[in-house]
């Protein structure tokens, strides 16, 4: 089972075959998995790239300035990073064992259940579409280092009988049902360097709300949108670069009102804008003019 994927190299590191034998869904504890690794080695480099430092800089510089630049620290995680963090290594277990039930053994299902459940359900419709238990990849590092771009994607499931031909898909620990939509630039940015590092050729990509009911949203990749990739992280860097010369801008916007740093009073944008009611991340880069920058006028 493949754990990582760094530099195109893949580090292959299976559980002992004498825990496969006694795998069975009254016997989870007996499994010796190890944990998902991340590479302590790769330092954090401020011209580093990543999903979520684009999508900062782009909802605000001086948020960006503040999160990846000046490290300035809040003293307690929120409850929803906490929640998806603990969640999100449930779920990689499951993966690993091919089990979904494996998740109730933690101490973790009995804080939620819902998510857990919801889970098991999701990850069984997924065996039984695809015909086989274990994923390509679970909880899986890319890092390109020719671009700087690192990125953890949560599943990759071979489509069909070619072996290299693979869906992604990545979970929502804390989103109710939403659209696809929202999350393109995301499942670009991760098809974009799974292909391009992996050798990989992406056919669907998803998202797996876990939270409320649950849901499970597939669809074929949008190739307009992955070739924007390179225009994109171009753009980024020379916007962080002019923002070096010029100054980190504060950008009032209606994500103002759930800004980690705004009980410090650094900026007062928060003190303009009331509460959004649907701001989900809504970044201007969802909105981007991808014709303008491909050169259409």
């Amino acid at each position: 089972m493949v754990l990582r994927v760094r530099g195109g190299k893949k580090l292959i590191d299976l559980y002992k075959d004498e825990d496969k034998k006694k795998v069975s869904e009254k016997n989870y504890l007996s499994l010796n998995i190890p944990p998902p690794r991340k590479d302590d080695s790769l330092e954090d480099f401020p011209d580093r790239m990543s999903c979520s430092r684009i999508q900062s800089f782009m909802k605000c510089p001086f948020y960006f300035k503040l999160q990846y630049l000046d490290g300035f620290k809040v003293a307690e995680d929120s409850e929803h990073l906490s929640r998806g963090k603990e969640l999100h290594d449930m779920f990689y277990y499951a993966s690993m064992t091919g089990m979904p039930e494996v998740i109730r053994s933690f101490d973790g299902y009995n804080k939620y259940p819902d998510h857990c459940e919801n889970f098991i359900e999701m990850a069984k419709i997924i065996q039984r579409k695809a015909g086989y238990k274990l994923p390509l990849m679970a909880e899986t590092e890319i890092y390109d280092p020719e671009d700087k771009v690192l990125l953890y994607l949560d599943r990759i499931d071979v489509v069909g009988k070619q072996t290299d031909v693979v869906e992604l898909l990545d979970y929502k620990t804390g989103a109710p049902k939403r659209n696809i939509w929202e999350y393109k630039f995301q499942l670009a940015l991760y098809t974009y360097y799974v292909e391009k590092i992996l050798k990989l050729k992406v056919k669907r990509w998803g998202v797996m709300f876990t939270g409320e009911n649950g849901d499970l949203i597939y669809e074929p990749v949008d190739r307009a949108k992955v070739d924007m990739i390179p225009e994109m992280i171009r753009l980024v860097r020379e916007g962080i670069s002019d923002c070096h010369i010029g100054g980190f801008d504060k950008r009032r916007n209606n994500l103002c009102y759930h800004c980690k740093f705004r009980a410090f009073s650094l900026c007062d944008g928060a003190v303009h804008q009331k509460r959004a009611k649907h701001a989900h991340g809504l970044l201007e880069i969802y909105r981007y003019d991808w014709s303008r920058a491909n050169g259409v006028e």
